[in-house]
């Protein structure tokens, strides 16, 4: 897997919190685009639900794969893809890994008091 960056974040959807933020990282570094919301697509042929949020399905008539989550959606174009069934697989283990493996950064600051 690629190294996931979240060098810019105005092309991630902003109600996400860190978690969905980096698998979707890990999806656009995998070839995903970030296409906008659930409601500005075609609908689904099929959809499944993968973990947490993270939703994978298929549009046909686009012979698109695509990742949603909180309504935002991720696509990848598989034209030419002769594998497709191999691909929906590996994106399903993609979102299940980078959930599992996600490690928060806290940034705790130890307050201090006056004392008199």
């Amino acid at each position: 897997m690629k190294d996931i960056k979240t060098d810019n974040p105005s092309a991630l959807p902003c109600w996400f919190d860190a978690k969905n933020t980096h698998v979707s990282a890990a999806l656009i570094a995998d070839g995903f685009d970030y296409v906008g919301l659930l409601e500005d697509i075609p609908t689904p042929d099929y959809l499944e639900v993968v973990m947490g949020n993270w939703s994978v399905g298929s549009i046909c008539c686009t012979n698109s794969l695509i990742a949603i989550c909180d309504g935002a959606v991720f696509s990848l174009d598989c034209d030419g893809e002769s594998l497709l069934e191999l691909r929906w697989c590996n994106t399903k283990k993609l979102i299940r890994r980078s959930l599992k493996t996600y490690t928060p950064t806290i940034n705790h600051k130890q307050l201090e008091l006056f004392a008199v």
